[in-house]
């Protein structure tokens, strides 16, 4: 099964669980459409998956992050191979990225131009996407 949309029960869940004014990292594992889908859009600005990510989303998504200091794209990086995975399930892209507590996360996505101007890039891009909200570990 494929997801590309947020799951509200889990968004609700996340909300009561990840402690308040604790960093996260969200991770991010990322398939793309070999075609960019805007729908019935005739001329869609982006061909393929991938482009409507790089060049569609990321630049959309790090305008509207420019307003809360603290998010902060930590990695991104191609996944090369999978040692610890179903055979038929691959990512093309890992990305984690580190936002000042999870409030900050929800405000982004709830922000009124992000359905306007972002998320139609990543519904447009993504064949399957995975997204876990992360807590650093003390080791000390």
């Amino acid at each position: 099964m494929n997801f590309i949309e947020i799951d509200k029960k889990n968004m609700a869940k996340a909300i009561v669980t990840v402690p308040a004014n604790t960093p996260v990292f969200m991770l991010n594992l990322l398939k793309y459409k070999a075609k960019a889908d805007y729908g019935n859009n005739k001329n869609p600005p982006f061909a393929t998956g991938q482009e409507a990510y790089f060049k569609g989303y990321i630049p959309a998504f790090n305008m509207l992050a420019a307003n809360t200091p603290g998010i902060q794209p930590y990695y991104l990086g191609n996944s090369i191979a999978s040692l610890v995975a179903p055979a038929n399930k691959t990512w093309d892209n890992v990305g984690l990225i580190e936002y000042p507590n999870f409030e900050a996360f929800r405000a982004l996505l709830e922000h009124p131009q992000y359905s306007v101007i972002a998320e139609p890039h990543r519904l447009a891009a993504l064949e399957d996407w995975r997204l876990f909200v992360t807590i650093k570990i003390s080791l000390a």
